[in-house]
């Protein structure tokens, strides 16, 4: 169970407010202004293994608190268990996906019941909506944006 937990942890991570400019060795340059995403995020219910899954992001600053709320339905209508998080976050370079698209790279440190984890991932705002990069392991940065999983603004 708590590789699960770890895994919903691992999916529902996010960033706040920062900014500035950034470039890869590819050349790719870009603005990345992320300010104005301080507040609440919520997320579509999703499948994740045998369970399905709705995040609520609470953003300030460079620190967050985030619930996962566990069901055992498609419709997440009935709760089983919920899992809050905090932590904080590094905005790192912008990137392009492999399939093209741009995103940033955010590291987070986790505080989950005494213990840090560290996690790489990548983000993609477009809006009032965002997206994560789809998790390979948790040493490794995704490649590519996660589309199942959906955060809008709240």
């Amino acid at each position: 169970m708590f590789l699960k937990v770890v895994k919903v942890l691992g999916l529902t991570l996010f960033l706040a407010a920062c900014g500035g400019n950034s470039s890869d060795s590819s050349g790719v340059s870009e603005s990345v202004e992320l300010q104005g995403f301080n507040g609440s995020w919520r997320s579509n219910c999703y499948l994740l293994d045998d369970l399905y899954v709705i995040d609520t992001f609470f953003v300030s600053g460079k620190l967050f608190s985030a619930v996962s709320e566990v069901f055992d339905d498609p419709s997440c209508s009935e709760v089983l268990a919920t899992i809050p998080i905090n932590g904080s976050f590094t905005a790192g370079d912008a990137l392009v996906t492999d399939s093209g698209l741009n995103a940033l790279e955010i590291d987070f440190l986790i505080e989950f019941e005494g213990d840090d984890f560290e996690f790489l991932d990548i983000i993609r705002i477009d809006g009032d909506t965002f997206n994560f990069g789809v998790l390979v392991d948790f040493d490794s940065r995704p490649s590519e944006l996660d589309f199942e999983v959906t955060f809008t603004r709240i």
